[in-house]
């Protein structure tokens, strides 16, 4: 109780280590509920690389499982990475669901908060697979299918094909069946939207 008094007499927080405050959550005069956040922290040297991971393999990783960053900024090394998070709350884009997973990235002296990259974790193979754009992908009752480009102008808005569906990232996803290499799929213009891919 003496503790509880003495934080409402003089109201401030002494972290026990060196670190960085990245967001303050809490605004003044406003109150929180019990359980809300206050502020973000990340201690001193903790480095942490956010990835998608698709809802097919996401019961895959596990945390503590091990994998490699490629950093844009420092792309001559392969870094070491380990999960240390995997949020339960998904987000969906064309029937795929998406869960993001903290990786910590060894630690460099060279490594600064906002860098991006690349990571890999392996949880499958796939081979001989079609790999197709998760824009292009639909789905209905009966499945997933993509439209074809047809082989006549009858055909112009593409033909319906349905495929199955393999592995995936937040991209692309592979088809085992339906589709071969060299076949054109089109893709709806409100399936681009917000994207930045061409």
């Amino acid at each position: 109780i003496a503790d509880l008094k003495l934080l409402l007499a003089q109201p401030r927080l002494q972290s026990s280590g060196a670190g960085i405050v990245s967001e303050l959550v809490a605004q003044p005069g406003a109150s929180l509920q019990e359980g809300a956040s206050l502020l973000r922290y990340y201690p001193s040297q903790a480095f942490v690389l956010d990835v998608s991971v698709d809802e097919l393999d996401i019961l895959s990783v596990q945390v503590g499982q091990e994998g490699w960053a490629k950093l844009d900024a420092l792309s001559d090394n392969m870094m070491r990475v380990i999960v240390t998070r995997i949020s339960p709350l998904g987000t969906t884009q064309s029937g795929i669901t998406n869960y993001t997973v903290s990786l910590a990235v060894q630690e460099d002296e060279r490594l600064m908060s906002g860098m991006n990259g690349t990571a890999t974790l392996t949880v499958g193979q796939a081979a001989d697979s079609v790999l197709l754009p998760l824009a292009a992908l639909m789905n209905d009752r009966q499945g997933s299918y993509v439209l074809k480009k047809g082989a006549d102008e009858s055909e112009a808005n593409g033909v319906k094909t349905y495929v199955e569906l393999g592995l995936s990232d937040a991209s692309f996803v592979a088809v085992t069946a339906g589709l071969q290499a060299g076949d054109v799929v089109l893709v709806r213009p409100s399936a681009m939207e917000g994207t930045q891919q061409n």
